[in-house]
């Protein structure tokens, strides 16, 4: 396999971005629902970031360490091309995996979230239950409630007539060109 171009890693880069920090001695990959709050806890903790990360945004609803991985870490000026540069020039890679069947039931189970109806209630609306109102209105019909149940098979057959370009990343495949590359490490997080 020839190696891409700075251009081309760039590219791949938007599709799922690893994270790295220049002096580090590997650069991170993973997937949704493979691990990742663990893995950027890990990589943060190294970094001496992690107390940060846990504090950034603390009040608000969500994970605040993927808040602050998305909207500080990653978010500084430069972050792709030095990661592109650091793939480029082979610094290491390690990516983890998870099995494929109990990633693809973590996603079904994220989708049947237990407290989406008091998050509704609250009038808040994370983006796996926007996934679930999808669901329900493209198997179900437009008039069913946020409280009914989505079978494991009905959720299947809904991904398998997703777009990849446009479905959300917990629920895509956990690979891709940058997966690919010579030189990576995969580990399975089961074997860990």
């Amino acid at each position: 396999m020839e190696y891409p171009t700075p251009e081309d890693i760039l590219k791949m880069l938007r599709i799922r971005t690893p994270v790295y920090r220049e002096g580090f001695p590997f650069v991170l990959l993973w997937a949704q629902k493979a691990g990742c709050t663990f893995l950027v806890n890990w990589y943060f903790w190294h970094l001496g970031l992690l107390e940060e990360a846990n504090a950034y945004l603390q009040e608000e609803h969500g994970l605040s360490v993927h808040r602050y991985e998305n909207e500080v870490f990653k978010a500084q000026e430069g972050y792709l091309d030095v990661l592109a540069a650091a793939i480029g020039t082979a610094v290491p890679m390690v990516n983890f995996l998870r099995c494929p069947y109990a990633r693809v039931f973590s996603s079904y189970m994220e989708v049947n979230n237990r407290f989406f109806i008091e998050l509704e209630d609250a009038g808040r609306c994370p983006p796996a239950m926007n996934i679930r109102k999808h669901i329900l209105r493209e198997t179900y019909g437009d008039d069913v409630p946020l409280d009914y149940p989505v079978g494991l098979g009905d959720y299947l057959a809904w991904l398998a007539e997703q777009s990849l370009a446009t479905l959300d990343k917990h629920h895509c495949p956990q690979s891709g060109e940058l997966y690919a590359l010579p030189g990576i490490r995969h580990y399975r997080l089961e074997e860990a």
